[in-house]
């Protein structure tokens, strides 16, 4: 994936060596002690953590423009001159906006998977939830969320993060 955006093979070779090759030992009065080889990749607060997450969200984002750009999701412009906007990506939270119709949920859910699988990652639906426009019917509300296996939350007129 990351070598369609145009990452030098090598590079990615150094950065998964950096992932995969994790150890850290520890100080005991001093004196290095002990090794503790990580099995599991980087961990949380690791100097490498932001800049891998950035580049998995550029990587994403891409998947989402091109899905925009083919017609598979239509994203909502806040006026009739202003550009369509299909997501937003913050430091620790995405946003998808788009007209509700089955094929664009659809295509939702197919991205997320796609996206976490090319990762080896699992999608954790637990952790998502959707806003509705008011203007959404009332079988949207319902069957929407249960589609995608997301939480429903109530629109807030603003975002806080």
């Amino acid at each position: 994936m990351l070598v369609k955006l145009g990452f030098d093979t090598r590079f990615l070779e150094l950065i998964l060596s950096c992932v995969t090759l994790v150890s850290y030992s520890f100080l005991l009065n001093g004196s290095e002690f002990g090794l503790l080889i990580l099995t599991r990749g980087l961990c949380q607060g690791d100097p490498l953590s932001p800049y891998l997450f950035l580049i998995f969200m550029e990587t994403f984002s891409v998947l989402l423009q091109d899905a925009k750009r083919v017609g598979h999701i239509k994203g909502i412009a806040i006026c009739k001159r202003a550009p369509s906007i299909s997501h937003l990506l913050f430091a620790n939270d995405t946003q998808i906006y788009c007209e509700v119709t089955h094929s664009s949920i659809s295509c939702i859910k197919d991205l997320l998977e796609t996206y976490a699988k090319a990762l080896g990652q699992v999608v954790s639906y637990n952790k998502l939830s959707m806003v509705l426009s008011r203007n959404s019917q009332d079988w949207m509300r319902e069957t929407i969320p249960r589609l995608l296996s997301f939480k429903r939350e109530e629109q807030q007129d603003r975002y806080l993060g």
